[in-house]
């Protein structure tokens, strides 16, 4: 839930937006990367057309919306936040946004898909590579490419239906945690107000 930005549509309607690995994989098999998304967004928007912005954002509030679907069912939901009569967050059509949506609202998608990528890059554990995994380690081991995030998932037994909605900050720290659990890194520790294990 801590990797949502929420984005206020109007006064009484606000919808999650989540950059998960699934909106990566789109937005990487659509523009190359999110630099290629916002190159051709700016060129679309000289044009006076948004289509790709309301794409972008309508992605990644479905996206927002099947993670606190599938991970958040326990939690009460958000106050402004549009639900089905089972009482599942739902997302809005970029049709429907681009019908209730204001010009100013607009201009503040781009900052928005930012702060969403930031969020979901965002690692909360970190570790160092022992001496022996540095003087071993090849490039592979430590991509970012979408074939590195799936073949983690894999190996830690999660669904595919599950890791697609993970972000890559959360898969980052599973794989730092496991890479610890083996004895390749050990952690860094900067939450010392936390207690730890001896």
């Amino acid at each position: 839930m801590n990797k949502t930005i929420w984005f206020k549509l109007t006064d009484k309607e606000k919808y999650p937006c989540c950059y998960t690995l699934g909106a990566k994989k789109v937005v990487e098999a659509k523009w190359g990367d999110l630099k290629g998304f916002f190159e051709a967004a700016d060129k679309a928007s000289k044009g006076l057309d948004f289509r790709p912005l309301l794409f972008c954002m309508e992605l990644l509030i479905r996206q927002g919306c099947a993670r606190l679907n599938y991970f958040c069912r326990d939690i009460p939901p958000e106050p402004g936040a549009p639900l089905t009569q089972r009482g599942f967050y739902k997302p809005i059509s970029s049709e429907e946004l681009a019908a209730k949506m204001i010009t100013y609202q607009l201009s503040a998608v781009p900052d928005l898909i930012v702060d969403a990528y930031n969020k979901a890059m965002e690692t909360t554990i970190s570790g160092a590579l022992t001496k022996e995994a540095r003087e071993n380690i090849t490039n592979s081991e430590t991509s970012n490419s979408i074939a590195w995030y799936d073949y983690h998932c894999r190996t830690f037994g999660i669904s595919q239906k599950e890791y697609n909605l993970l972000t890559v900050g959360e898969i980052q720290d599973l794989a730092v945690c496991r890479a610890i659990q083996r004895g390749i890194m050990r952690e860094e520790i900067d939450t010392p107000n936390l207690p730890r294990w001896k």
